[in-house]
């Protein structure tokens, strides 16, 4: 899913210590609306790690700012954090208003009790 990515940081220096990078991502992202229309659309990702210095954060929030500017074709904007991207809930309710009947051709379902989306099985 995803197509291109960057970091701040040297690879070798992502590998040992990913706690202090920042990330973007672009994806491409096709899911079924509640109303059964296909959509495809383009997002954009930014991810900060929970324990990355102020000035990291400070810096990724500006560029990504920046990044935004200069990509009007992502229709979707994205911050997320660790637990954001464990679930597919995070990303079904930011896309849709109308609600996400398939996402990445896998049948999702929206839990009654919880108002939160998680994958049929």
């Amino acid at each position: 899913m995803i197509l291109q990515s960057s970091t701040s940081c040297r690879n070798e220096r992502f590998i040992k210590s990913a706690k202090f990078c920042f990330r973007y991502g672009f994806a491409r992202v096709k899911y079924i609306d509640g109303e059964n229309k296909n959509q495809e659309d383009v997002v954009l990702f930014y991810w900060a790690g929970p324990t990355s210095p102020l000035k990291i954060k400070m810096t990724a929030t500006s560029s990504f700012d920046a990044l935004k500017r200069k990509c009007p074709e992502a229709k979707h904007k994205l911050e997320l954090n660790d637990d954001d991207c464990k679930e597919v809930d995070f990303i079904c309710d930011k896309i849709s208003k109308t609600g996400v009947k398939e996402f990445e051709g896998k049948e999702v379902e929206k839990d009654s009790r919880t108002k939160s989306y998680r994958f049929k099985k």
